[in-house]
């Protein structure tokens, strides 16, 4: 048997009237109680399914988002990759008028 100390108890017997008076309370639920229990287990079930509904929506938003992202991206490369070229032909310009020899009158 575990050592324990009861405190508030005259003795080991006391103790254990208490708490199989407890455990008896326990076991002896009424039907109000019963209802409740019922409703509870209804309410946890339904969260677990709202749970895993909302995994799925939010995996499947996560895909479109992706796709999406996918799509665009050739877009969103495009101003870049014309920003680099008008700059690339822009410096050649200048590096050309640079380089040229002064006409002579």
């Amino acid at each position: 048997m575990m050592n324990i100390k009861a405190r508030g108890f005259e003795s080991q017997d006391e103790l254990r009237e208490v708490l199989e008076e407890i455990a008896d309370t326990e076991t002896k639920t009424s039907p109000a109680n019963r209802q409740v229990q019922r409703e509870v287990a209804s309410l946890r079930a339904r969260l677990e399914d709202l749970r895993i509904r909302v995994g799925e929506i939010v995996a499947e938003n996560s895909l479109v988002d992706q796709e999406e992202l996918e799509r665009h991206q050739p877009r969103k490369l495009l101003f870049p990759s014309a920003l680099s070229v008008a700059s690339g032909a822009l410096a050649g310009l200048l590096v050309g008028l640079s380089h040229r020899r002064p006409e002579r009158a």
